[in-house]
């Protein structure tokens, strides 16, 4: 008898009226998945090393839901295939900034916000060149970092509308003597009535 060669690492031992060993699996075709057990084993006729301890289970029967993962494997002994736990690649400090090399210009507020961690210089939240303050009615107004204006100590924080830019605004014609000039956050000047449509009483007082 004249044996076909096989391609498995243990052959199957012929059994009481064969001849030839013979393998479940053709090696050549296979890419086997390391196992994570310390000592695998191949069983005889097959290719891919498993876990001894770890029978094939029947999962003929079983319906497994797809796993959300690009790379799910099947756990040893198991049916149905799970996302892999990654842990979290450690992320590297960043470098301290070289304070020494970097020019800060002068801010322009009283009391300028220090520097946080991965800056350099200090900052004014506010442009004191353009916000005229109000004197506040306490006795001990403070000036809170980065800010213009003193405030009481027991009030909240003002806060600061962002600048508009009024260039390219057209302004509509204003038909009333003495148009409201435009207020924060605000472009164009505006009046309370059109006197176009409004009738005035001549006045009787000496000044009017």
């Amino acid at each position: 008898v004249r044996c076909p060669p096989l391609f498995c690492p243990d052959p199957i031992r012929p059994e009481e009226g064969d001849c030839c060993d013979t393998c479940l699996e053709d090696c050549r075709v296979i890419f086997c998945v390391e196992p994570t057990c310390s000592n695998p084993v191949i069983p005889p006729g097959r290719c891919c090393p498993v876990c001894p301890t770890t029978p094939d289970p029947d999962c003929a029967a079983v319906l497994c839901e797809q796993p959300d993962c690009d790379n799910p494997v099947v756990p040893p002994g198991e049916c149905c295939p799970i996302c892999p736990i990654t842990l979290p690649t450690p992320t590297t400090p960043p470098r301290p900034l070289d304070c020494d090399r970097i020019q800060c210009f002068p801010p322009n507020c009283p009391n300028p916000k220090l520097p946080e961690p991965g800056e350099c210089c200090p900052s004014c939240l506010e442009d004191c060149a353009v916000i005229s303050c109000l004197l506040p009615t306490c006795d001990n107004p403070i000036t809170p970092p980065g800010r213009c204006c003193p405030v009481c100590p027991s009030l909240p924080l003002p806060t600061v509308p962002p600048p508009i830019d009024c260039e390219g605004v057209g302004c509509s014609f204003l038909n009333c003597p003495n148009p409201i000039p435009p207020g924060p956050g605000e472009c164009c000047p505006t009046c309370i009535e059109d006197c176009a449509v409004t009738l005035c009483l001549r006045l009787t007082c000496d000044d009017p």
